[in-house]
């Protein structure tokens, strides 16, 4: 017998969470690869380059800050929408950063 209290999707949720990870970690995997471009365009040192790679861990540590209680007050699978909405977002603002500051804020927040 099910209780009531539990979701029925709880295993979805944990399948979307684990994909959600794998495609995040696939789009920051190639940009080393495009690191000569990316440095070639905008004129970044190789300094920057590695706070814009840096921004990624940085912005998931202080991004669980905010999304863990927003989880627990407004639901997971709305918290996921709300966040899968804005991180495709924010990774779309990447490519039109146009010098060192912009690329590093729309990658923290592109997390």
């Amino acid at each position: 017998m099910t209780n009531n209290n539990e979701s029925r999707y709880g295993w979805i949720i944990i399948a979307f969470g684990a994909f959600i990870n794998i495609a995040i970690s696939l789009s920051y995997m190639c940009m080393p690869v495009l690191f000569t471009e990316i440095s070639r365009d905008l004129g970044l040192s190789l300094v920057q380059l590695g706070v814009v790679w840096g921004m990624v861990g940085f912005g998931s540590m202080f991004m669980s800050f905010f999304c863990g209680p927003l989880g627990d007050k407004y639901g997971t699978k709305q918290v996921i929408f709300i966040s899968c909405t804005l991180v495709g977002i924010t990774g779309a603002l990447r490519r039109f950063s146009p010098n060192f500051f912009w690329l590093a804020l729309t990658t923290f927040f592109s997390v």
